[in-house]
């Protein structure tokens, strides 16, 4: 499986559309409901002073559904286009280094 952005960004903000295709070549048949993509996505805050200290959260752990396939796929070669959303209320990044 290969998964190619269209997007030539390196880093998204809330509400960015995640654009691109989804490349799959099956070598033989198995049966599938839909295709899942996860997106997952963290923070860490590291504080470099006296006292270094770290943290580290999940953000966003969220899936999406690109495709519905509901049938057996047979050998060959696919791909789905697919369009997320992120999240309007997800945090941007930023590196801040004083």
């Amino acid at each position: 499986m290969q998964i190619r952005f269209e997007n030539d960004v390196r880093f998204y903000k809330p509400g960015d559309d995640l654009v691109g295709t989804v490349y799959l070549q099956v070598t033989e048949d198995f049966k599938c409901k839909d295709l899942t993509m996860s997106i997952k996505g963290y923070e860490e805050l590291d504080r470099f002073d006296s006292n270094h200290s770290s943290a580290f959260k999940t953000i966003i752990d969220k899936d999406f559904i690109v495709s519905k396939i509901d049938d057996a796929a047979r050998p060959g070669k696919y791909q789905w286009p697919f369009k997320l959303k992120l999240p309007e209320d997800l945090k941007p990044s930023f590196l801040w280094i004083d």
